[in-house]
Formats: structure tokens, sequence, C-alpha cells
């Protein structure tokens, strides 16, 4: 395409000089000013064209970077997993027998969604806290059986969704095992009843005490639930 271009321009300009050559009047100053002008007019023609078919201007020898992609196109599946009720209050279950991977694909990179939720002040916490418009820092930690898998410190100004990310290890593993179940605990150091880690909560007024406060809700929807997507990549590309 960018050869095709250059060519028919090329004739154009031929073209151009062919027909000033058949003049039976002598060139002068005027006359080449006038076929600047014309050459300038085609240069910002073949520019304009160049920048619609997105061609990019190369500018002394081509290397190999040039000619070669370095990055291919990602061709991963998507697999998203939403957590379930775990023995735990802080702890959630992810069942990855709904992932359905084949025996032909790789897992590429997982990656744990978790929803920090910002309340809105009251008239008297607002005129306290006027000055205090930066956020608040929190550090979110999230563990398996003990062990720290990634922790995330972040500045939350709004209720918002935020990503660790998981190392592979933990999941090839949960895949392998005879439940194909993940455990995971989250942890939110400065969390605060303004600032909360949304987690699913098991209700505890069900059962013999229903007319009793429960000491913790479950979190609002289940939109706003953690989950995991595993990123699946074909071994054919």
């Amino acid at each position: 395409m960018p050869g095709l271009i250059s060519y028919v321009i090329l004739g154009y300009m031929m073209a151009m000089v062919l027909v000033c050559s058949d003049c039976k009047e002598k060139p002068t100053f005027q006359n080449n000013l006038q076929d600047i002008k014309k050459f300038i007019e085609l240069e910002k023609i073949k520019r304009k064209i160049k920048n619609n078919i997105n061609i990019r201007e190369f500018t002394g020898n081509r290397t190999i970077s040039d000619l070669v992609p370095t990055e291919y196109p990602p061709m991963s599946r998507p697999v998203l997993i939403i957590s379930e009720h775990a023995d735990s209050q802080d702890c959630m279950l992810f069942p990855l027998t709904k992932a359905n991977v084949t025996a032909e694909e790789v897992l590429v990179q997982v990656d744990l969604w978790v929803y920090i939720k910002v309340n809105k002040m009251k008239r008297k916490e607002t005129k306290r806290n006027n000055r205090k418009k930066n956020g608040r820092r929190l550090k979110i930690a999230a563990t398996s059986e003990r062990q720290k898998l990634s922790i995330l410190s972040v500045r939350v100004k709004k209720s918002k969704w935020h990503k660790l990310q998981l190392p592979l290890s933990l999941i090839q593993t949960s895949l392998v095992s005879p439940d194909k179940n993940l455990i995971l605990c989250l942890t939110c150091s400065r969390c605060n009843k303004r600032y909360k880690l949304v987690l699913m909560c098991k209700d505890s007024s069900v059962g013999k005490n229903s007319n009793k406060r429960p000491a913790r809700k479950m979190s609002d929807t289940k939109t706003h639930w953690p989950f995991i997507v595993l990123h699946m990549k074909s071994q054919m590309f």
C-alpha cells in the first residue's frame, strides 16, 4: 500500500514535469516558485493519506525492530469466577470447577478484584474533615493457608474496584487438587466505618436467634463480591 501511493504521487509529479517541458515559454523564477508550491501541496496530501491509513514515516535506515513486531496481539480467554461462602468470616471460596479449562489452554495470568466502598460522611464529620480531601491510604493483603500471596497499597478517595495479581502456581495447584477449590482470605489495614472492603459474609440472623440483630450483615449486592479472572491462552498461538 505505501509503495503504491508513492508510485501514484511520483507519476503525477512526472506528468507535471512533462507538461512543463512541452511549454514554449522558458522557465522563470515565477514558474519555479509555482512548481515548488505544487510540490509542497503534494507532500501535504501524501502525509495526510499516510496518517489516515496509519503509516509511519521512516527516517534513515530501517532496523529489524521496525520490520518485525515486538509484541504479539493477546489471544487469551478471560474466565470469571465469583466468590462463594467459606467457613471463615474474612475468607472466600472460589470453585475452579466452573473455569472449564481445556488441555490445550495454559494459564498466563490471575487477577483478584476487590471492591472498596467509601461511605458518605455525616455533617459533623464533614466539617471536621474538610482539610482531608486526599482520601485514605489502605493496605490490602490476600493470603492462603497463612501465606501472603499479594499486597496492594493504594490511596482510596471514592468507591472503586481494585486489582491484586495472584501467583500462577497457586491456581495451578488448585486446578490439580481433587476438589478444585481455592480459598483466599483478605485483610485490610486502616479500614474503618467509612472505608470498607466489601466481603461476602454469612447472614447470622438465619437460625435460632433470628430475632436478634446480626453481628455482621451480608454485603450490599452480589455485584460487589470479590472475584478472580483467569487469563487462559491456547497453546496453538
